[in-house]
Formats: C-alpha cells, sequence, structure tokens
C-alpha cells in the first residue's frame, strides 16, 4: 500500500464518519421539528373546534407531571400564546391560529430544507464509500 493511498483512505474515511455524525444530527432535528410540527396542528384544530364551541367545555389542566385537575372552559375568545423566550401575551383565537398557521409553513419550509441537506449528505457518503471501496481493491 503506498503512503499516498493510504492517507486518501484514511481522510475518506474520516470525512466519511464526520459525515455520518452530521446526518444523523439532522435526522434528530428533523424528528424533533416533525414532532412540533405534529403538536402544532393538533393544537390548532383543537383551537379551531373551541372557538366554534358555544357551551363551557370540560379540560383536564396539568398541575405538574403527574397531577391534573378538572376545569372548565367558558370564555373561548382570548388564549395565551407563547411568543417566545417564556412571554405569553393574551391575544385572540383569530390572531393565535393566524400566528400557528405561520409557525407551521415555517416548520415545514425548515423540514423541507433539512430533508434536502440530509439527501445531499447521503449523497456525498455514498460517493465516498464507493471512493473507500476502489481505494481497497488497489491495495489487495
Amino acid at each position: 500500500m503506498s503512503a499516498e493511498g493510504g492517507e486518501e483512505l484514511q481522510r475518506l474515511i474520516l470525512e466519511l464518519n464526520l459525515l455520518q455524525s452530521y446526518a444523523e444530527n439532522v435526522q434528530r432535528t428533523i424528528e424533533g421539528l416533525a414532532a412540533a410540527l405534529s403538536e402544532n396542528r393538533i393544537v390548532r384544530s383543537e383551537l379551531s373546534e373551541m372557538k366554534e364551541s358555544v357551551e363551557p367545555r370540560n379540560v383536564l389542566v396539568p398541575l405538574g407531571p403527574a397531577v391534573f385537575v378538572r376545569a372548565g372552559i367558558t370564555d373561548f375568545s382570548r388564549v395565551l400564546l407563547n411568543i417566545g423566550a417564556g412571554i405569553y401575551r393574551d391575544v385572540s383565537v383569530e390572531e393565535a391560529l393566524s400566528r400557528l398557521e405561520e409557525y407551521e409553513k415555517n416548520l415545514e419550509k425548515t423540514i423541507a430544507n433539512l430533508q434536502s441537506n440530509l439527501a445531499q449528505i447521503l449523497r456525498r457518503m455514498q460517493e465516498i464509500q464507493l471512493q473507500v471501496e476502489k481505494l481497497q481493491k488497489k491495495q489487495q
């Protein structure tokens, strides 16, 4: 095995390992964003239903990780919306729905971009794998 071929093989294997790690991180990020997207869709659906409701609605409100209390919602016109950094603002249901729709679009766009990036990473990994196989055959 030539020194040059060995160095090239080591470089390719290192790049492959780095790309594998990066791909796994991107995949985990996509999964987290997909979970947030799913949750956002559920919240939008529930808010839409509540907006149309005229009768009080019974709900369970968490008091902690394992304790819930029964409560009733009688005013469906306003909600508290997290606007970032743990800050909540009192907004109309319509404004909350609009912001949640905007958030959903941003999530979808981000997920699509990450999926495109992941596809590029996987293509590059395949290219490297082919190069590694060629180098290994030459060395045999």
